[in-house]
């Protein structure tokens, strides 16, 4: 939301202000990915050195905005989608963890025969309509996105060089 901010009311509104300020930018920007990314292996807690690192890709995006060109912009906005859909990514992780569980259960009952369920009429229902739709409603676009980014450029280009041109007039 501050990244978004930064464009459509720094960028728009005050121009001046921000061709004067951007040059801070690039310097927190560059401060706060290196700071951010060598902080973050040192965390012991998951989520902590989830945002640490957060923090350090939100330094290139600082550093896109500041350098008041169209592709920096442009580039920033891709990451500010990017990033948005990767933290939905981190939930859909979870499946990373899950997936070694089932697979040595079943080989354990590939090779050892050992039964799950005990019970004579108990079943085990896979995923339903619901969760491939979820599924594929996340996974599209960021498979999309990353094959064919132009798709994203092509939607903020027009208003990143309407931007872009407030600074050079």
């Amino acid at each position: 939301m501050g990244a978004y901010g930064l464009i459509r009311i720094n960028m728009e509104l005050l121009p001046h202000a921000h061709s004067i300020f951007s040059p801070w930018f690039m310097i927190v920007g560059t401060v706060q990915i290196i700071y951010a990314a060598s902080t973050s292996p040192g965390q012991r807690n998951l989520k902590k050195r989830i945002a640490y690192s957060s923090v350090s890709h939100m330094g290139f995006i600082i550093l896109g905005i500041g350098s008041i060109t169209d592709i920096g912009l442009n580039g920033a906005v891709l990451q500010i989608i990017s990033h948005g859909l990767i933290i939905i990514t981190f939930v859909m992780a979870i499946g990373m963890i899950l997936t070694p569980i089932y697979s040595l259960s079943m080989l354990r009952q590939m090779f050892y025969g050992y039964k799950l369920f005990n019970a004579p009429n108990s079943y085990f229902f896979d995923s339903g309509p619901r969760e491939l739709f979820v599924l594929i409603s996340i996974l599209l676009p960021v498979i999309g996105i990353g094959i064919y980014p132009d798709f994203v450029l092509s939607l903020s280009a027009d208003k990143a060089e309407a931007i872009i041109s407030n600074f050079f007039l």
